[in-house]
């Protein structure tokens, strides 16, 4: 089987190596994501709230190991921290605008 490798632009060290996926494993997960998206347009206003006010909190929790992963590839905590934080601020209005 095929693998590729993941590799850090900023030290040129592979971080990950991953198998390539088979034909009929790529169309099992395309047939998730679509059932997947299925469910999610199913579902009501204040649960796709509150899924995504769950997402903001999990980036909250993880804001360091994000920046630091982000840092890590690009230098730049101080700039992987506030996009992390914007992020988070984001979904949180968007939560708020979907539970007015």
């Amino acid at each position: 089987m095929t693998q590729y490798a993941v590799t850090n632009p900023a030290t040129g060290e592979v971080e990950k190596v991953f198998s390539t996926a088979s034909d009929d494993e790529i169309q099992e997960a395309i047939a998730q994501a679509h059932g997947a998206f299925g469910e999610w347009r199913q579902s009501c206003v204040a649960e796709r709230a509150t899924l995504l006010s769950r997402v903001a909190d999990l980036y909250a929790e993880r804001r360091e190991a994000l920046a630091s992963r982000c840092a890590s590839e690009l230098f730049l905590m101080r700039l992987a921290r506030g996009m992390i934080r914007d992020n988070v601020l984001k979904l949180l209005k968007q939560c708020h605008f979907l539970m007015a």
